[in-house]
């Protein structure tokens, strides 16, 4: 049904991330958002460049993540200059969803506890190597 390489950088990171957090596949993800919300397709058809076929927001990955017996929690939003760094002042010990800037590029990453998964990255990364944005713990139901 879809690929990364069909997606822009936006929604490939949010469609990355629900295939990490859940150990599914990103096809399942866009088969999911699309059989409850169309809109996410841009036009009637699938003609057009690959960057304009898809658009998925963080409500659509909270959605899947309830399907999947998981929720993001309330969002910490950090601001510049507020003297305060993440991995210094909270134990993150839990799997979460971190919006992140590395350099000129905001995107969605995935917070093991130990280590970023990052879909633009092959190796785990440090969360030192990015300005995390807003954070979303992810709660598992059981």
């Amino acid at each position: 049904m879809s690929n990364r390489a069909e997606m822009s950088d936006k929604a490939c990171s949010i469609a990355a991330v629900a295939e990490m957090v859940t150990e599914t596949t990103v096809e399942d993800f866009v088969q999911h958002v699309h059989e409850h919300d169309r809109s996410q397709i841009k036009g009637d058809t699938m003609d057009g460049p690959p960057e304009d076929r898809y658009e998925f927001t963080l409500k659509d990955l909270q959605r899947y993540l309830l399907q999947h017996d998981m929720s993001m929690g309330c969002c910490l939003t950090f601001k510049e200059g507020d003297g305060f760094t993440i991995h210094k002042q909270i134990t993150l010990n839990t799997i979460a969803v971190l919006l992140v800037k590395e350099e000129d590029d905001f995107r969605v990453v995935v917070w093991s506890g130990v280590a970023v998964s990052d879909p633009k990255h092959e190796e785990p990364r440090l969360m030192e190597d990015y300005e995390v944005l807003a954070w979303w713990p992810v709660t598992r139901f059981m």
